[in-house]
């Protein structure tokens, strides 16, 4: 599987996704501070994204993140905010094509952010043809 997108961000603490509705994403402050987190990521992955076009295919993702303190996080909602902001960059075209998923959650002095995307779609086609 090659690698297809590939971003580190350094002192970057990523804010996990929260439950929201339509009224409460502009009332709710977690739900204004997730949104606002979201659109800093998207920029910032669509600056390290290279391919004007966007990822159609299937793809694995593995992610670090590491926080500098120890509150208690579900890395579910890790996983949503880092595939929504790759999404919202247009990265990829949809966090569905997201096939294979590695997540750690690390902690350390240096808040930081490391993503990698890899192409499976070539494994995918070539299993398609074999049928």
């Amino acid at each position: 599987m090659s690698v297809i997108f590939s971003a580190n961000i350094a002192n970057h603490h990523v804010v996990p996704a929260v439950r929201m509705t339509q009224k409460s994403k502009f009332a709710n402050p977690s739900a204004k501070k997730y949104i606002a987190h979201q659109q800093m990521l998207a920029m910032v992955f669509r600056s390290a994204f290279i391919s004007k076009d966007t990822i159609t295919t299937d793809c694995s993702l593995s992610f670090v993140v590491y926080y500098a303190d120890r509150r208690r996080r579900d890395i579910d909602n890790v996983c949503k905010s880092v595939m929504d902001a790759l999404q919202q960059a247009q990265v990829i075209k949809n966090d569905d094509q997201v096939k294979e998923l590695r997540a750690k959650m690390l902690y350390s002095k240096e808040e930081k952010l490391t993503v990698t995307l890899r192409n499976m779609g070539e494994q995918n086609e070539s299993r398609r043809s074999k049928k």
